[in-house]
């Protein structure tokens, strides 16, 4: 298998394929592929399905396997970002945010993975159930923003803002500890709590989170108003929203 990754903010990834080789995906990650590729839809075990549903990622996964040598197809994610590519040797697992796996080689498996320290999850603003990824092979992993890497050293310690944290490998000790200074706190909006990690192993952060996102769209998502069919039920309001006319072409 060889992959190419072009683009930064909103990349696609091109993978090629030699016979019998295969890529499994979340759903929606495929743009194109060529006709030369045999797409399969699984549940796999009731198990691996219900941690995926835990992990808020789809139940199903597409394989994609290919019939013939050099046969391509193309992937994208699903918000724009960098897309991680690491080559696992089935040593040391990586835990990884929910929502962030994207794709991967057929022997890289995903598992529900839990964080060590539950203060973690009712203080560190995020679930305290991860992806657990393991195995010999690639991973992609799918983020918000720009992605810096950081390879901390025994013992030593990075404070990151929970959101902003992808993924780490499993050799990080990961816990939540208070604000340092009334200001601080009050003033500093960064929270009441950063997240601790400490070395050694990989860290990766990205420059986007998803709620300060939406929170910024928040103001602009305003609800579009519409000539109102003469026997709506909505006519005394004078307008539809965009909701309302979606769910009405639906039942068209």
């Amino acid at each position: 298998m060889r992959y190419e990754i072009i683009g930064q903010i909103s990349p696609i990834i091109n993978i090629t394929l030699n016979a019998g080789e295969q890529i499994r995906t979340q759903k929606g990650a495929m743009i194109c592929m060529d006709g030369t590729i045999r797409m399969d839809t699984e549940v796999g075990d009731v198990g691996k399905a219900f941690q995926r549903y835990l992990t808020k990622e789809n139940i199903f996964l597409n394989i994609f396997t290919a019939e013939k040598h050099n046969s391509q197809i193309s992937l994208s994610a699903t918000f724009p970002g960098e897309i991680l590519d690491i080559e696992m040797d089935g040593d040391i697992a990586i835990m990884a945010q929910q929502t962030a796996f994207l794709a991967s080689t057929t022997n890289i498996d995903v598992s529900v993975g839990f964080t060590k320290n539950l203060g973690a999850a009712f203080f560190g603003g995020e679930s305290f159930m991860l992806q657990k990824i393991q195995g010999d092979g690639i991973v992609f992993l799918e983020t918000a923003g720009n992605v810096v890497t950081r390879e901390l050293d025994d013992g030593e310690v990075l404070y990151v803002d929970t959101s902003n944290l992808v993924a780490f490998t499993e050799d990080v000790a990961f816990e939540v500890q208070a604000s340092r200074g009334f200001k601080n706190i009050l003033f500093g909006g960064e929270g009441l709590f950063l997240t601790k990690m400490t070395g050694p192993g990989f860290v990766w952060v990205q420059s986007v989170t998803l709620d300060e996102f939406a929170e910024r769209l928040q103001p602009y998502l305003k609800t579009i108003q519409v000539q109102t069919p003469p026997n709506s039920q909505n006519s005394s309001s004078g307008g539809v929203s965009l909701k309302t006319l979606m769910d009405m072409a639906r039942r068209d």
